[in-house]
């Protein structure tokens, strides 16, 4: 049995969900269309027979029961997916009456099904100096926090064994706390991790760098020079990852005040939120899609292959079908500039950078591509991805985004 008044908080929180949260039978279908075209309606599921439908302030309620739950009564050792996806069975099978009972049932059932701890995954180029930072969903710990997590729910674990001997014991350590508890779940744990390096990249590139030949990078992998304090750009060590060669990691305190409010912004955090979502709208997928190619480019050391990375970054938010030269470049002039002069001059640099693209992606040319032609490219696409992220909550499609930008020819 739970604590009594923790149990009837929680049945307080779910009744005040439950007054916003619109239920419709599956039968009723005027009703049902009626609630899936209303756009007030930002989330909703439906199971045996019945949709629930969630206003934005009641999400974010239902996000503080998961999370409560999650506190309160497990001690963080089980997911909040897990949660999240339990506790809407329950509301959906306990609707008219939601009790005391029936909800220590709940929660029994929920710790008996679980699995016990959640995967750390280790992280390079980042340090903390304090213990522990979240993100989002996400959690980096040190290994020492780690420890103390694990102790707390299973104290007769050999901590050496669940951690690992390759584990240094200043390792920084990334939890999912979005997982769930099966094989298919692990995949998808691992993709997620994958786009929140992606993000952190595009977060790190925005850092002023250390030096020239020095970047901050965050990477999966362990460096193959571990002895070095740092790996310069410019020195043949390098270390191995998915096939690439990673030539720099320098490491940067994620809890130094400036780089955690930098990294623990609005807008990293809705980007985060979104790599956790199930389905994402055109519009938000072409802001992923963009992120990625972006930090392939800040990884990548060959010229060509980061024109390329550069190139596509645009295209995913800016291309148009077959014609994507000439749409590419225009939209870059409309976006960035604001008089005709300016446009011009965007368009017609744009599109000399997109047919050395075209060059190289076909064929005709290799190492081509110049630092100061590289540069230019980055500061196009780093305004275009930001000049998106900027308007994150103005448009739901990815049409509607390139049409608002195509309008301003008209302006």
């Amino acid at each position: 049995m739970y604590n009594e008044k923790f149990i009837e908080n929680i049945i307080v929180k779910i009744f005040e969900c439950k007054e916003k949260i619109y239920a419709v039978n599956d039968s009723e279908l005027e009703k049902t269309k009626q609630a899936h075209n209303n756009r007030d309606y930002c989330f909703n599921y439906f199971m045996s027979g019945r949709n629930y439908h969630f206003l934005p302030e009641v999400l974010v309620k239902w996000k503080d029961l998961v999370q409560q739950i999650a506190d309160k009564a497990f001690k963080n050792k089980f997911s909040l997916m897990y949660i999240d996806k339990e506790l809407r069975k329950y509301f959906h099978e306990n609707y008219e009456d939601f009790n005391p009972e029936n909800l220590n049932k709940f929660l029994t059932e929920l710790k008996e099904n679980a699995s016990d701890l959640l995967f750390c995954i280790p992280l390079y180029g980042v340090e903390l100096s304090n213990k522990e930072l979240s993100i989002g969903g996400f959690s980096l710990k040190t290994v020492e926090k780690i420890k103390e997590d694990i102790s707390d729910i299973v104290p007769e674990l050999n901590l050496e064994i669940a951690i690992g001997t390759d584990i240094s014991p200043n390792q920084v350590l990334l939890i999912n706390n979005y997982q769930t508890d099966s094989e298919k779940a692990l995949d998808i744990t691992l993709t997620q991790t994958k786009r929140l390096i992606d993000i952190l990249n595009w977060k790190f590139s925005q850092i002023r760098q250390p030096s020239t030949d020095m970047k901050y990078i965050i990477s999966l992998q362990k460096p193959r020079y571990d002895k070095l304090m740092y790996f310069s750009l410019k020195n043949k060590k390098t270390m191995n990852t998915n096939y690439k060669h990673l030539f720099s990691v320098h490491s940067l305190d994620l809890n130094a005040d400036s780089t955690e409010k930098y990294i623990c912004n609005d807008e990293l955090l809705w980007l985060v939120d979104l790599i956790s979502q199930e389905t994402t709208n055109g519009y938000q997928d072409a802001i992923l899609k963009s992120i990625h190619w972006f930090a392939q480019f800040w990884i990548e050391q060959q010229s060509d292959n980061k024109l390329l990375y550069l190139a596509i970054s645009l295209e995913a938010l800016l291309s148009q079908g077959y014609a994507t030269t000439s749409f590419v470049s225009d939209r870059v002039a409309f976006i960035l500039a604001e008089d005709q002069e300016n446009r011009l001059r965007l368009r017609d640099l744009s599109k000399k950078l997109y047919d050395l693209r075209s060059d190289i992606a076909h064929g005709n040319k290799i190492n081509v591509a110049t630092e100061q032609e590289l540069y230019e490219l980055e500061v196009i696409t780093r305004k275009v991805i930001q000049y998106a992220l900027n308007n994150r909550n103005s448009f739901n499609t990815l049409q509607d985004f390139k049409k608002s930008i195509d309008d301003k020819k008209y302006q």
